[in-house]
């Protein structure tokens, strides 16, 4: 799909339609991978491995946010968008030979002839929805996904309008907050093997808040440092609460039904997200941007206390794994 953008170029043709219809295909086949490789990693590793396998993934994450954003805007400037579009394409074939080379699936159990999407779904809804510790992931997760995600559109027109950042100065302020989630990353499995996942869950969701609760205040001190600290803390936390999240959904869920539970999750992610955006856009246009990050922020951290009160509190990644039956 990608090739599409060089081959345009080359060609002649590469205009507005094209891009977008790369970017609806390459964002639709995406949402099939992110889906396909959380479901298949319980089917990879024991079920108490999973904190492990999930923090090698995240890192893997972390480290490739950190160094893709640099690599790319070298190659822009060294061979133009359009070629630079064919070497991130190759990329793509290398990760598909990768595939390739993990050999065939492990052997699934048989699917149960005459269910159709409808049931699929319900069936997947059901088992959310019964299991106290999934329930409670969900609600809590999609509120605070909501509010926490209203900073983003104030973030840009803060930075750039308020404390006069260049986009050179905010790019490598984002750049650390990259290699800082490679750290959170490694650190993953250590928390998890001593803490429950709410404490988790709940601490660094606090901390996430605050980061942009110190965002909102960087125009009132040492701007640059302000600023910079608020990012080192939000990428610190955040892998270890996608970890802790990931690993708690897949222990629950038996294999058959993982696919559909993190759908379920997925939906309520990605639906959630642009609402908040667009809830913050506007309360940026009433209070404005720095009020709104604050906001954002504090909210975001109150609501992620929730998980202390709910049966997350004692649960640990590693106890209680699903049974093939469910």
């Amino acid at each position: 799909v990608l090739a599409a953008v060089p081959i345009g170029a080359a060609a002649g043709f590469l205009g507005l339609p094209l891009l977008y219809a790369v970017a609806l295909a390459s964002g639709v086949l995406t949402i099939f991978f992110d889906l396909a490789y959380l479901s298949y990693v319980p089917e990879l590793v024991k079920r108490e491995s999973l904190g492990d396998a999930n923090s090698l993934i995240q890192l893997s994450n972390s480290a490739s946010n950190l160094a893709g954003p640099g690599i790319g805007g070298l190659l822009i400037q060294a061979v133009g968008a359009a070629r630079a579009m064919s070497l991130d394409a190759a990329s793509f074939v290398i990760s598909f030979l990768s595939l390739l080379w993990m050999g065939p699936d492990p052997k699934r159990a048989e699917r149960a002839p005459g269910l159709g999407i409808i049931s699929e779904l319900r069936e997947g809804l059901a088992h959310v929805f019964a299991d106290p510790v999934l329930r409670v992931l969900v609600t809590v997760f999609g509120a605070a996904i909501v509010v926490g995600h209203m900073s983003e559109p104030n973030l840009y027109p803060f930075a750039y309008r308020q404390l006069h950042f260049s986009p050179a100065t905010l790019g490598w302020l984002l750049s650390l907050e990259g290699a800082a989630a490679v750290v959170g990353a490694y650190f993953g499995p250590f928390f998890m093997r001593r803490m429950p996942a709410g404490w988790i869950l709940a601490i660094t969701g606090a901390f996430s808040g605050a980061a942009w609760v110190i965002v909102s205040l960087a125009g009132r001190g040492p701007t640059l440092l302000i600023f910079l600290g608020a990012m080192v803390i939000g990428g610190l936390v955040d892998p270890l609460n996608n970890v802790t999240q990931w690993s708690l959904r897949q222990l629950l869920t038996p294999d058959h039904l993982q696919g559909r539970m993190n759908s379920i999750f997925r939906t309520v992610y990605w639906g959630a997200w642009p609402l908040g955006n667009l809830i913050g856009g506007y309360l940026g246009s009433v209070i404005g941007s720095q009020e709104s990050i604050f906001v954002a922020g504090a909210g975001f951290a109150l609501i992620m206390a929730l998980f202390l009160a709910g049966p997350l509190r004692t649960a640990r990644v590693g106890l209680r794994p699903a049974t093939p039956g469910g």
